[in-house]
């Protein structure tokens, strides 16, 4: 986990580094996916109709509880509502597209990666939800721990499109955007973490359940509001 931290904020870096360099032709943003996530992004003019942006964000409260009343509005389950909540306490949110610019207006192609960090799930939610026992999965060592500690991580891929408009201020390098997003998953993988236990079988259990879930169920539509600052 750390190591994916660590080149997270790596890349972070390269970007302010390459956003610098390339001068004129970018934009930074900061606002909010809404219900998905606290953002920051770069935009880079490739020619005057076509961009590129690279964005960032956070998924933690209050988004996360709306995203789940997006995704029960669907139709999912209960138990598969509350296996998702009590599995996760914060996303990491990377968008990569392209937008085509007429006048004010733009439209937009994206993928999406959402990493949904791990927390301590409880063990009878878990074995409830797989219909299993916990207990007879193999240890890794002898003396392991009898009070199992359960984490569930998942990886969603969303592929999307957006429609925006701008709004300049007084300060032409100053303009408030708005946008709407819609996006779609396209592949998720998802893994189990248990201290002292083999974890390969129980994340294809877990794999085999969450998949058709996330396929069917994960389309996330938002409400962008962003204040950018032209270089």
């Amino acid at each position: 986990m750390k190591i994916k931290v660590k080149n997270i904020a790596l890349c972070i870096i390269f970007n302010f580094i390459w956003i610098f360099s390339i001068g004129q032709n970018t934009s930074f943003s900061l606002g909010s996916q809404i219900p998905l996530k606290y953002d920051i992004g770069f935009e880079y003019k490739i020619i005057p109709k076509i961009s590129s942006n690279l964005n960032f964000g956070i998924l933690s409260k209050p988004f996360d509880k709306a995203i789940l009343g997006i995704i029960h509005a669907f139709g999912l389950e209960e138990g598969y509502i509350q296996m998702i909540e009590n599995s996760f306490k914060l996303g990491l949110v990377t968008d990569l597209g392209v937008r085509f610019q007429f006048k004010k207006n733009y439209i937009g192609i994206f993928g999406q990666n959402i990493f949904m960090f791990a927390q301590d799930t409880p063990n009878e939610l878990v074995e409830s939800f797989l219909n299993i026992d916990l207990n007879n999965f193999k240890k890794t060592k002898i003396g392991s721990k009898i009070d199992l500690e359960v984490k569930l991580q998942s990886n969603l891929f969303q592929f999307g499109l957006l429609y925006g408009r701008r709004f300049e201020l007084k300060n032409p390098k100053h303009e408030i955007r708005t946008e709407f997003f819609l996006s779609a998953n396209i592949f998720s993988n998802s893994k189990f973490f248990i201290e002292d236990r083999k974890n390969e079988e129980l994340t294809q259990l877990i794999n085999k359940e969450l998949k058709p879930i996330y396929k069917d169920y994960t389309y996330i539509p938002t409400i962008n509001v962003y204040y950018v600052f032209k270089f």
